[in-house]
């Protein structure tokens, strides 16, 4: 394809790679230098010279990669993920499952992104080793009974936030000094990007050990994120405290109908009466 270099060329061209996937093709682009549309370029340097450049136009992948990289800065990490999530977009209408593997990997690497946040995006996998029929029974057995974990809007947030901007992870580190973070399921990684301001996801991600929890990082912090504020970042971190808050008042709620009439330790109440302090002040902070 060689569309006209203005927007509306270009937005064409866009629409028009869909509709080729759709039909099981596989598509070059080529961008003519000088801003040149197809005809001017042809009466300029002639027919031959366009042919040659129509012969070695790169695939469609590799030329978004390349307008991504143009639009946008790839060492912001939230511009980063909007530009793999524009040719993401894409990639994920070839038709061709092994194709699309194959480019899926080409684009981890050009945008030098692990390989299983790509194919997290793209619900692809790679073949997996041949397994005995009695371990993989076993395996999925012990996994019959449990649920998939995910991360909370809010983690993702400030996930974002962090990366972003070393700021507030200088403004927030106070506040990582609460026993609420036992409770977030991210709380590795938000720890070593507020301790380590500046860091990359591969960086926070060094020394988690839980393989579920390092998917689901990678895939959020894939996800289009816009520019994140100070605010929403103290925001989201006050709403993960709150949750955790009402989730230890309730296990103390529990604890006292053990004691049914009789009076509960002292040291529980005063548990609890903090607790409801601090739900006060959260609350109050979003209000």
């Amino acid at each position: 394809m060689n569309y006209d270099p203005d927007v509306a060329g270009q937005n064409a061209m866009r629409r028009s790679i869909d509709l080729l996937l759709a039909k099981g093709l596989r598509i070059r682009i080529l961008k003519l230098s000088g801003g040149l549309d197809p005809d001017d370029f042809v009466r300029k340097e002639g027919a031959e010279v366009y042919r040659r450049l129509l012969a070695d136009a790169p695939y469609f992948w590799r030329y978004l990669m390349a307008e991504a990289a143009r639009q946008h800065d790839l060492d912001e990490p939230a511009m980063k993920a909007n530009a793999v999530n524009e040719v993401l977009e894409h990639v994920a209408r070839i038709e061709d499952r092994i194709e699309q593997l194959e480019v899926a990997r080409a684009v981890a690497e050009g945008f030098k992104i692990p390989e299983s946040a790509i194919f997290e995006r793209l619900k692809l996998a790679p073949r997996r080793p041949d397994v005995p029929p009695g371990v993989r029974n076993a395996a999925l057995s012990s996994n019959s009974t449990g649920s998939e974990r995910k991360l909370k809007l809010d983690e993702k947030v400030l996930i974002h936030a962090l990366l972003q901007d070393v700021e507030i992870a200088r403004g927030l580190k106070p506040s990582f000094q609460d026993e609420f973070l036992s409770e977030v399921w991210s709380a590795p990684v938000l720890e070593r990007l507020v301790k380590e301001p500046g860091g990359n996801i591969e960086m926070a991600l060094e020394s988690v050990q839980d393989e579920e929890l390092r998917k689901h990082v990678r895939a959020a912090f894939l996800e289009p994120f816009g520019r994140i504020s100070a605010d929403e970042a103290r925001s989201a971190l006050e709403r993960l405290k709150n949750d955790s808050l009402v989730k230890q008042r309730v296990e103390i709620l529990e604890q006292f109908k053990q004691y049914g009439a009789g009076a509960a330790p002292v040291e529980l109440i005063k548990k609890h009466d903090r607790i409801l302090q601090e739900i006060s002040r959260v609350e109050a902070f979003k209000a």
